[in-house]
Order: structure tokens, then sequence, then C-alpha cells
């Protein structure tokens, strides 16, 4: 990788990822190509994992948006999918992992993403 602000900022990014109190399984190559989805898109499978273990689930996502939509496009907003995979994930945490608070999860991981409601640049 040539020397750039990304480069410099790799090291404190792998710590806030590394530290991040809540753990997931991760699918490790999360782009729209390793995506099955039903004719409806209700029902949807993924293939190819290159890299299952632990981390943080919002590196899926991240990786996720990257292949799905058009960061030129300068009247592209993230908010709504952002809010709708939080909702989610908030709703499925309650379901199937009631023991761990929601709220602390999606709080954590959207700083991670850096999302309080705008982006921000000011991980490192």
């Amino acid at each position: 990788m040539t020397p750039n602000r990304y480069k410099q900022a790799a090291n404190c990014i792998d710590d806030l990822l590394n530290r991040c109190r809540y753990q997931t399984l991760v699918h490790g190559d999360a782009k729209l190509a390793n995506f099955c989805f039903n004719q409806s898109g209700s029902e949807v499978s993924a293939v190819d994992f290159q890299y299952v273990g632990g981390g943080v689930g919002v590196k899926d996502v991240a990786l996720f948006f990257t292949t799905v939509l058009n960061f030129d496009d300068t009247q592209l907003s993230i908010d709504d999918y952002v809010e709708f995979y939080f909702q989610a994930l908030k709703v499925a945490l309650e379901e199937y992992q009631p023991n761990v608070d929601s709220n602390d999860v999606c709080q954590e991981w959207r700083a991670l993403l850096g999302w309080h409601g705008q982006i921000t640049n000011d991980f490192c």
C-alpha cells in the first residue's frame, strides 16, 4: 500500500477493532457477489467465506456497503442503510441474545463506523 492517510491510520483502526467489547463471527469477504438472493429478495444465503472468525460485525457491513453503494455519487446518503442495519441488529440481539445489551452493542459499533448521525473522521 502506498503511503497515504489510510495506511497511516491502519494500526489505530486495527487497535480500535481489536479492543471492541462486542465481537462476533464475520464472513470476511462480504461483497455483493458472495450473497445469493431469492427472486423476491426476502431470503439470502452467503457463500465463499474468505475468513470465518472473530471480529466486529460492522467490518462486513462496511465492506458490503462499498460493493452496493456508489460513494462517488454526491447525492448518496447512507443514513437509511445504517439505521436499517442497526434496527435489525437490535431486534435480532434482543431475540437471540437477550443477555447482551443491544443498546451497548449498537452504540459501540456505530462509533466504529464513525456514525453518530453523521460521518466523521476523528477515529485516530
